[in-house]
Formats: C-alpha cells, sequence, structure tokens
C-alpha cells in the first residue's frame, strides 16, 4: 500500500502503484524500461500498459507487470481492466488515446512526458539540429515531478530469455528493415559480403520481406518472435542499423551498435548513448528532413547512399575491437 512521508515541507510518494501507458512502438515501448527500472529503484510497482504484441519484450522481467490491449479496442474496454486500480498513472506516449486513458484512470498523481516536438519541428524546418536529450530521460521527468523521485534516470535495459534458437558463433547481426523507406541503407548486401569475407558470420532480422529477398547467412526475418528476437540480439557481437526498433533492443541488451541515420537524426532523442556504438551519418544541408522519415526523396537517399559498406565495415571492426 502507497504511503506519504514528508521532509522538509516535500511530500514524497512511497510504494506507489503505477502504470505507465505506452501503447508502440517496439523500439519505443523497450526504451520504456528506463523509467520501469527508476520506479522500482525509488520503490514503487511499475505496470505498463501497452498494444500487443509488445508486452512480450518484458516476459522474462521481474520488474514490472504488463497489461497488453490490442489495436484497436475501445476506450471503454481499456478502461476496464485499469480504472482505479493506480495511484498514479503517466503518459508516455502522447496521442490521444493514451491521455485519455490516464486522464480517466482514477490515478491521484498523473503526467505526461513531453516529446520536444517544437524543437524537432524547427530542426526539421531550418536545417539546425536541436540539443540531444534521450527520449528515456524525457520518459523519466514526469515520473521524477509527479512521484518526488531523486534519482537520476538509469539507461534503458532488457532481460533476454535464457535460452533461444541455435545461432553461429561469432555473429553480427543486420537489420535492413524500417518503418519507412526513406530510413533503410541500400548497402546491407555488399556489407555483407565484406563480413564473410573476414570471416563474420552474418544473421538477419526483421520483417518478412524487408531488405534484399536473398541474402547469406542466417536469415531470420519475419521467424521469430519478440522473446527470440531478443535472445538473437543478446547473443550478437554487434548489431546494424539503421534508426529502427531492432537498434534500440540492442542498446537495452548491452550489444554495440553501428547506427545509421539518413533522414532523421540522432539528436531527435533516439540515438545511442555514449558507449553503445557509433553513428554514422553525412553531413548535408537537407537533414534532417521529417521526423520519422515519413517524406519521399527527391535526391535518391542521397543521406544514406553516401553511407558506404567500406565505412560501415570499418566502424564495425572499430567495435569489435573493443567488445
Amino acid at each position: 500500500m502507497a504511503s506519504m512521508i514528508k521532509q522538509a515541507g516535500v511530500v514524497y510518494h512511497l510504494g506507489v502503484k503505477v502504470l505507465l501507458v505506452r501503447f508502440s512502438s517496439l523500439g519505443d515501448v523497450a526504451l520504456v524500461s528506463s523509467p520501469i527500472e527508476l520506479l522500482r529503484s525509488a520503490g514503487h510497482e511499475p505496470w505498463l500498459l501497452t498494444f500487443r504484441p509488445f508486452g512480450e519484450l518484458f516476459l522474462s522481467d521481474e520488474r514490472v507487470k504488463v497489461i497488453e490491449a490490442e489495436r484497436g479496442e475501445s476506450l471503454a474496454r481499456i478502461l476496464a481492466r485499469v480504472r482505479g486500480r493506480f495511484g498514479a498513472a503517466f503518459d508516455l506516449h502522447g496521442k490521444l488515446l493514451s491521455g485519455a486513458v490516464v486522464a480517466l484512470s482514477g490515478a491521484r498523481i498523473t503526467g505526461r512526458y513531453k516529446k520536444r516536438i517544437i524543437a524537432r519541428r524547427a530542426a526539421v524546418w531550418f536545417k539546425r539540429t536541436p540539443r540531444f536529450v534521450p527520449v528515456h530521460e524525457l520518459y523519466c521527468r514526469p515520473l521524477k515531478v509527479g512521484l518526488r523521485i531523486s534519482e537520476p534516470c538509469p539507461l534503458p535495459r532488457l532481460i533476454p530469455p535464457a535460452n533461444g534458437l541455435a545461432l553461429p558463433d561469432n555473429f553480427i547481426i543486420l537489420a535492413p528493415g524500417a518503418r519507412h523507406p526513406t530510413r533503410s541503407w541500400p548497402w546491407f548486401p555488399k556489407l555483407a559480403d565484406i563480413l564473410i569475407s573476414e570471416g563474420l558470420s552474418i544473421a538477419w532480422v526483421g520483417l518478412e520481406g524487408e531488405g534484399p529477398p536473398a541474402v547469406p547467412g542466417l536469415d531470420l526475418r519475419g521467424k521469430t518472435s519478440i522473446q527470440e528476437l531478443l535472445y538473437v540480439i543478446s547473443r550478437a557481437r554487434a548489431l546494424v542499423s539503421g534508426d529502427t526498433g531492432p537498434m534500440h533492443l540492442a542498446r537495452c541488451l548491452g550489444v554495440p551498435v553501428v547506427a545509421l541515420f539518413g533522414p532523421t537524426v540522432p539528436e531527435f532523442g533516439f540515438g545511442p548513448m555514449p558507449g553503445e556504438g557509433i553513428v554514422l551519418e553525412k553531413d548535408l544541408r537537407c537533414r534532417p528532413c521529417s521526423l520519422h522519415g515519413e517524406r519521399p526523396c527527391p535526391y535518391a537517399l542521397e543521406c544514406l547512399a553516401r553511407i558506404s559498406p567500406e565505412e560501415v565495415a570499418k566502424a564495425l571492426r572499430k567495435l569489435l575491437t573493443v567488445v
């Protein structure tokens, strides 16, 4: 049961049952592991409301309990499962549905994370790189204010299953897909050839149909559950990806990444933190061109095409020497 103490005129909340609402997508939900850890370290009880199947990210995680909703499920049905059950609720999605759930949850303490949308849109309009504030830190801010938490925001961390698929030794993961085609790097097949020639094994992850149709190495695209994907990534030496969900999973699993940024920029909050990997990007006047890479490119994706496979292979070699 939650309690309160008062020190120097400030009320501190203890042992609160807290609902975190983030419905999608894969990488964004993975980053919620940071406020989950913050709540646990402060003595609270975190719960996560998300869309199926993203709750699978936390099947092996005893830090949090998960409520999964179906896409398209009505607000009334969702509220029937959460209303009156939580002392605090926080909207970590910033959408109409997530905001309504928090507002109508009956929680006494509520808050909403600020996306820095003005700074990000200004970067697109005026081509000025915004100050880097990682998204997981933005997730933590309303919790620290609402629950008077003084601990620093921890890095996001996921817990993979202990067992999984049979995998090759000494392998690198390539994740060629992206939600928007303008975020897909075109040289993954050439990179794979370079890595194989250097004695490395390759595993491909993502959705079925993402990336080149025929690839060398172990092709797991469309063949893994989220739990299996976590296991595969956790066993890799490194991962190469664009600004995508697998890149964030690797970060959360302590696997070094080579992150390829084109229409978006790491300063939107989704880039690797220091020590998590290497960012490759080109300084072009047209960048960033959109918030999520949703706009068609009139320049033949020059921002990504100019990142050569040799450059990526070199970055990987640098990572592997320190892993």
